[in-house]
């Protein structure tokens, strides 16, 4: 079973991409109809929506995926970057995302230390 956060298929993959392609516009026409309201001149709002659109193409940490290596035990999954907390499926440690590592929020124990 997925753990939140987890892109186990090709599919939720290929969906969180759609996903950003329509964040990506939908913020592009919201500035330009914003701009269409205010009466700006269309070559202004093209610039403007264009530099919009290209800041959050450089982004580019909404829904991506990445592939993440669980420090404690070296399990490799395919999340969300980004996602905050994730546990790993194999040895169950809760991990912190950020970026492309992982810290562990509570170290595994190991007995006899």
């Amino acid at each position: 079973m997925a753990r939140p956060g987890e892109v186990k298929s090709k599919g939720l993959e290929i969906m969180l991409e759609a996903f950003r392609i329509l964040i990506i516009t939908g913020a592009i026409l919201l500035t330009v109809g914003v701009g269409a309201l205010l009466n700006v001149p269309p070559p202004i709002i093209g610039l403007i929506a264009g530099i919009f659109g290209f800041f959050l193409l450089v982004q580019g940490s909404v829904f991506e995926v990445t592939n993440l290596r669980c420090p404690a035990c070296g399990n490799e999954n395919r999340v969300v970057r980004h996602i905050g907390t994730y546990q790993c499926p194999q040895c169950e440690t809760l991990l912190h995302v950020k970026d492309k590592e992982a810290q562990a929020k509570n170290p595994t124990f190991s007995p006899g230390t």
